[in-house]
């Protein structure tokens, strides 16, 4: 890989993934798990957390970022300044992204992998070094206690990653899933450690899931970019044991950008086989608006 002049990261999915899986990760298991829960917790409930996390009291996030910049993109040591420099500089860079032709793997993939996209890593790293992964609590309570977990199109995999940070001794089995893009790259190099978590790379338009039951799928602000999202929720519903459940959520999206025309057109299909097919337990589902995360058992 080219060495990184600080702002004009040069990136090679095939090479980063090749030095994760060569890398020795040496994070220690989350300590304490209960009492960082009810910490960070209280920091947002007495919405002190954003004043916290922007400080330079809380830098873990932080550094396992750098470790991850130096060693597997070749980037030159930043500080957190340098951080939100280059976070925003890529956000103006990365909004110039779109598809040419989203049918075809390879076009898509290009558009996921540009060096452009490195923002994926830096806006998502931030928004939940702010969330301190808090987001899963409004659905946590509705999953059931062991099972099998499929979380697709991760990311960064924040679902995965907070319950290894707050409930470690939950009775998952683990697997997450994406195409080959930056935030998934160090999804895998930064949960290495966790030998029970296993990762399926995802082909565009070869992604529907196959041969497995799962107990637990979570779907967190995918849909909108997959080009065949009517088949993939169907996949959903054939892999998940009887009275499984699904997470997701799903915008109302115009297929510009990194946005898929298909997923646009499909909407509303998608969302009746879901009203069909589901029981739901949390949330709303309008095809005329946005979908925030809503909770769904299978019939």
């Amino acid at each position: 890989m080219a060495y990184n002049y600080f702002d004009n990261i040069k990136l090679d999915t095939s090479d980063v993934m090749n030095k994760v899986l060569n890398s020795k990760v040496q994070y220690s298991q989350f300590r304490f798990p209960k009492i960082k829960l009810l910490l960070n917790i209280c920091l947002r409930l007495t919405k002190i957390s954003p004043e916290f996390i922007f400080s330079y009291i809380s830098t873990k996030w932080f550094k396992e970022f750098n470790k991850f910049w130096v060693e597997i993109l070749n980037g030159r040591p930043i500080d957190i300044v340098d951080y939100h420099f280059l976070r925003l500089l890529y956000r103006v860079r990365f909004q110039n992204l779109n598809h040419t032709d989203e049918s075809n793997d390879k076009t898509f993939l290009e558009a996921w992998q540009k060096d452009e996209s490195i923002y994926l890593l830096f806006g998502n790293i931030w928004k939940y070094a702010k969330s301190a992964y808090l987001d899963f609590l409004p659905y946590f309570f509705f999953l059931p206690k062991s099972g099998k977990v499929l979380e697709y199109g991760c990311g960064i995999a924040p679902f995965t990653t907070a319950m290894k940070l707050y409930f470690p001794s939950r009775k998952y089995s683990y697997e997450m899933s994406d195409i080959m893009q930056i935030s998934f790259l160090y999804a895998i190099y930064r949960l290495s450690n966790y030998k029970e978590i296993k990762y399926h790379i995802l082909e565009p338009h070869n992604n529907l899931v196959k041969d497995k039951m799962y107990d637990i799928i979570i779907c967190q602000t995918v849909l909108e970019h997959v080009p065949n999202p009517l088949q993939v929720v169907q996949s959903f519903y054939n892999t998940l044991e009887n009275n499984g459940i699904l997470v997701f959520d799903y915008i109302k999206g115009d297929g510009k950008g990194l946005d898929s025309k298909k997923s646009s057109d499909e909407r509303e299909a998608v969302l009746d086989f879901i009203n069909s097919h589901f029981t739901i337990i949390k949330g709303n589902i309008d095809a005329k608006k946005n979908v925030g995360l809503c909770v769904v058992k299978k019939r």
